[in-house]
């Protein structure tokens, strides 16, 4: 018998070849993406937003129970109800006092959630009642919370980390394993004089000790029973959530350097957010270099790096894709904002490493210097983390354009969410993707009711937060119906300067005529919609600001533009002496001749400089403020129109604006050309 290779074994491998090349490419595929993405929103603005007394800072949702929790940085926790469409306000707690909340966490379940405050408070709610069930201190300054319950134990616990040590602690949510009392939930009440280290003592069921700087972020997943945690250093550990605490036995590797899971180290970075995938089969990371790791909770392995940093950005933006790439003004602002948010994470940093090497250091001196900070700790990580849908196919994360939902089997973005909202930078996102049916009882049950897939988010240093759907706002001229709710008392401060509606807005002119060369025009003001960008023209005008000022740019069938006090298009300011934000509405849009609305240099740069239309222009929407219409004197805009200019668009001969009257009504008959 001959020992030659056969043919057989040439076809075996061709056949396995063959195996794995329709592997690959199954991988770079996804077989009906567009069923998967009728489950997410695709909603190009915001429909809805809620406000919160202060800056919001957290927001959970519970897929199961589907109820919202927010919080803001008072203190203030809200519950909202998720609602067949949109949702209903339920309650509010006092959770934390001024210092405000350090971090919240749900149950696997979504039946209880635990915050954890710098007043060094932990408040534990039974969500589905909204009710405060256990309270209890702690002797530490806390920096994150993760709640642990699985479903073979009826035990619920808190993983709470210390910014004064890298020790993680685990409390018994609902009562106490090292005391006997009489009540039959074994629940512990504490009164005022019990101390913290008491309270400690009796709800502390075990010390987790296993990374060497503090822990800000931990992430359970009940499907695998256990935790994945990260350090200022950039180390990620896996450990069970029982005694004695060591790796999962499931894992297919042994010791961490056969893994990528040293990758920030290595870069000199760390994390700035975490999360699991629905099926735990992976975990994200968002770095504080800006890219976005994909591991594989197993094998320890990066699955997928995607790139979001500066040097990318600038890229996309020389490359003017229409997709990706903003107007320069616009891309300039945001990258403002985005570093300062940069800083801010850089300054959450510093803050607990120094308080860490305070109390791990035995000098007297840096002892007494810790004492000297008014506010120790008191920031919060904004929180840029990236989001799996239910079925593992795509990622959510926000970046400086908006907010991606990336399919991670092609790479490819599928859907861009809110690149047209200029001002707003989101964060913090929380994905829903249930069928609410309402509630017979308050009467808002549906049999035929749809799936309402929302991602809630909030936004840096704003007091609000913000929903995705399927819809795009409403259309409405009724500014109380509007798509951004006045939920809460607008800040004494806002009102003064214009930035909210309230009584403000009603004192504010609503009427205005520019005497010019050419004639009168008379424009109808709306200090509803723009109270701001209307109080700043018309105290100009009071004050005789634009008396003398020419119309320095004439374009026939766009627009005639002045208010610049220097007469180039590159002077004028607003009343404040500091640019201010845009306020564009959508019921008030540039879709017709004779509209007014505020000059800029890109998003919330408005100053002193106005034009007025000559013809429909709706590539202006959404950049522009309209805060009037010309309800008069339309002839003496026309003739100011056909004016010649020279190369630069400005009139060969000056045309002045002589004077603007204010008054506060509009005449009755032109009150419906709104």
């Amino acid at each position: 018998m001959s020992n030659k290779r056969s043919t057989d074994d040439n076809i075996d491998e061709q056949q396995i070849k063959k195996f794995k090349d329709k592997e690959k490419e199954k991988e770079k595929n996804l077989p009906f993406e567009n069923v998967y993405l009728q489950s997410l929103p695709n909603a190009l603005m915001y429909e809805k937003s809620y406000m919160h007394r202060d800056v919001c800072s957290f927001i959970e949702v519970t897929n199961k129970s589907e109820y919202l929790i927010s919080v803001d940085v008072l203190g203030f926790l809200k519950f909202w109800k998720k609602q067949p469409v949109g949702i209903e306000f339920v309650k509010t707690f006092k959770a934390h006092s001024e210092l405000g909340c350090a971090a919240i966490s749900v149950s696997h379940n979504g039946d209880y959630l635990c915050s954890v405050g710098f007043d060094k408070n932990v408040r534990v709610f039974d969500v589905n009642n909204f009710d405060l069930i256990n309270s209890f201190k702690i002797p530490f300054i806390p920096l994150t919370c993760q709640w642990i319950g699985s479903k073979d134990s009826g035990l619920q616990r808190i993983a709470i980390s210390s910014q004064e040590s890298p020790i993680i602690y685990i409390y018994n949510a609902k009562g106490s394993s090292n005391t006997t009392t009489n009540n039959s939930n074994n629940n512990v009440t504490f009164t005022e004089e019990t101390s913290a280290e008491d309270q400690d003592k009796q709800l502390l069921l075990a010390q987790v000790k296993i990374h060497k700087q503090p822990v800000h972020l931990m992430k359970y997943s009940e499907t695998l029973n256990a935790m994945v945690s990260t350090d200022l250093s950039g180390i990620i550990e896996y450990w069970c959530v029982n005694e004695p605490f060591s790796e999962p036995e499931d894992l297919r590797f042994q010791y961490k350097i056969e893994t990528d899971l040293y990758d920030m180290v290595s870069q000199k970075t760390y994390a700035c957010s975490l999360e699991f995938s629905t099926n735990s089969k992976y975990f994200s990371i968002m770095g504080r270099d800006k890219k976005l790791r994909i591991f594989n909770y197993k094998t320890g392995k990066l699955y997928r790096v995607y790139d979001e940093s500066y040097h990318v950005l600038n890229e996309i933006q020389k490359s003017d894709d229409p997709n990706y790439a903003l107007d320069s003004g616009d891309f300039g602002k945001r990258m403002a904002v985005e570093r300062d948010l940069d800083n801010h994470i850089d300054q959450f940093h510093n803050s607990v490493s120094n308080i860490f090497k305070q109390h791990s250091s035995t000098s007297q001196q840096q002892q007494q210097q810790g004492k000297q900070s008014s506010t120790p700790g008191y920031i919060v990580l904004p929180n840029l983390n990236i989001l799996f849908d239910h079925d593992d196919n795509f990622i959510i994360y926000s970046t400086m354009i908006g907010i991606k939902i990336v399919n991670i089997k092609t790479n490819k973005v599928a859907r861009l969410l809110g690149k047209i909202e200029s001002s707003t930078r989101f964060m913090n996102l929380k994905l829903y993707q249930g069928k609410n049916e309402g509630n017979a009882f308050l009467g808002t049950k549906k049999q035929d009711s749809e799936p309402d897939p929302t991602v809630f988010c909030v936004a840096y240093k704003k007091q609000r937060f913000y929903m995705f759907t399927k819809r795009e706002p409403e259309d409405t001229d009724n500014p109380d119906l509007g798509r951004d709710v006045f939920n809460e008392k607008v800040k004494k401060d806002d009102l003064l300067m214009g930035g909210g509606v309230g009584s403000a807005s009603k004192t504010l002119p609503r009427n205005a005529v520019i005497h010019t060369t050419k004639g009168d025009i008379y424009l109808m003001l709306f200090p509803d919609e723009c109270p701001k960008t209307v109080e700043n023209f018309t105290t100009h005008a009071k004050n005789g600001y634009y008396d003398g000022v020419i119309f320095h740019r004439v374009i026939k069938g766009f627009v005639i533009q002045t208010g610049d006090p220097l007469g180039d298009g590159t002077g004028g300011t607003s009343i404040w002496g500091k640019e201010f934000e845009d306020e564009i509405h959508r019921s008030l849009r540039h879709d017709r001749p004779f509209t007014l609305s505020m000059a800029n240099a890109g998003p919330g740069t408005n100053g002193s400089q106005f034009f007025i239309t000559t013809a429909p222009q709706p590539r202006l929407d959404n950049k522009h403020t309209v805060f009037g219409r010309v309800y008069k004197g339309m002839e003496t805009v026309v003739d100011i129109e056909k004016v010649k200019t020279d190369s630069e668009d400005k009139p060969l001969q000056d045309i002045h604006i002589m004077s603007i009257k204010i008054s506060n009504q509009v005449p009755e008959e032109y009150l419906k050309k709104k």
